[in-house]
């Protein structure tokens, strides 16, 4: 028994031993990690102020061609130097810096990349170059969305070009992302309200042509997005639309604009005979304060539609103090 109870203790002093060697030794390892970890950060932010300061060199024009650090980075603290600069820099100064930089090849491998078989690589090189609008990296984004075999790469590319503010002519866009065959998303309506203000009049004879009345509604809905008081008389004309959805775009454009000079024909949509008019009606009457549409809302507390009767309440609140408002 009491030799059990000796090899007992022996084990579990052996086991103890052991644990304290092992997590000494992971405590060494993490110590030592970090340390490596320490020197590398250190000499990358080291490798990146050199680089700056070549970099400045180059768009100052006293050293235009000798960079040899800038040759010999890792791409990823050339990419991260170049960033830098770039949030530091405005005008001349920065567009010089794209110029050097597109000279030394920087995006070389993400413009190759836009052609790998995988799709997934193919929007990891898209939202690289997005993040340095280059002319060379809004080339070829605009080549893959004008090439590219996938539909939703294509819409990738898309999005990128949107958000620089590079998106070719309205006309190409809808040719190349096939809007004729594809379905609609909240992203295509997205890229139209990104060149409202841009192709105004573009988006106007696209709504207009007969050939593209399913895109009516979300062109119509995009005009509320250039912020031009001249368009509510358009707007006019497609709040009395056949297509119920395009009439309620055009009160959602009207809302968006802000200006009370819709009035007459966006109350006269109050009494329109489809209820998702009526909802988007109510809600821009309020919206703009319209306050001779009351007689209007307060009729609308008899409307069938549970939602009408709910956004005209809010309406009139948005009015001010009135006649009592029956309950639902």
């Amino acid at each position: 028994m009491i030799a059990n109870v000796h090899q007992l203790a022996v084990l579990v002093a052996a086991g103890s031993v052991a644990f304290a060697l092992t997590m000494s030794l992971f405590m060494l390892s993490l110590f030592l990690r970090r340390r490596r970890n320490e020197r590398s950060a250190a000499r990358e932010q080291s490798d990146k102020l050199l680089l700056s300061r070549e970099l400045l060199d180059a768009i100052a024009g006293t050293e235009p061609c000798i960079m040899p650090a800038f040759d010999e980075a890792k791409p990823s603290v050339r990419l991260g130097a170049v960033s830098h600069l770039l949030q530091l820099l405005r005008g001349g100064d920065r567009a010089r810096l794209l110029a050097v930089v597109e000279r030394k090849g920087l995006f070389a491998d993400a413009l190759s990349r836009l052609h790998s078989r995988q799709a997934a690589r193919r929007i990891d090189a898209m939202r690289l170059l997005e993040q340095f609008a280059s002319p060379a990296c809004i080339q070829g984004l605009t080549s893959a969305l004008a090439g590219d075999h996938s539909g939703a790469v294509r819409l990738e590319a898309a999005g990128a070009l949107a958000r620089m503010g590079q998106l070719p002519p309205l006309a190409d866009l809808v040719r190349m992302l096939e809007l004729d065959r594809r379905p609609l998303t909240r992203l295509h309506q997205a890229l139209f309200r990104s060149i409202a203000a841009r192709d105004t009049d573009a988006i106007v004879a696209l709504a207009d042509d007969p050939q593209w009345r399913p895109l009516r509604a979300p062109l119509v809905d995009a005009l509320g997005w250039i912020e031009n008081y001249a368009k509510l008389e358009t707007l006019a004309q497609y709040g009395v639309d056949t297509d119920a959805e395009v009439r309620a775009a055009a009160l959602r454009a009207a809302r968006k604009i802000g200006h009370p000079g819709a009035a007459k024909w966006v109350t006269a949509l109050l009494d329109d005979p489809d209820e998702r008019v009526r909802i988007q009606a109510a809600q821009t009457c309020g919206a703009l304060r319209l306050g001779d549409a009351r007689p209007a809302l307060e009729r609308l507390n008899d409307d069938p539609s549970w939602w009408v009767r709910m956004r005209a309440r809010g309406a009139l609140d948005l009015l001010g103090a009135g006649p009592a408002v029956r309950p639902a």
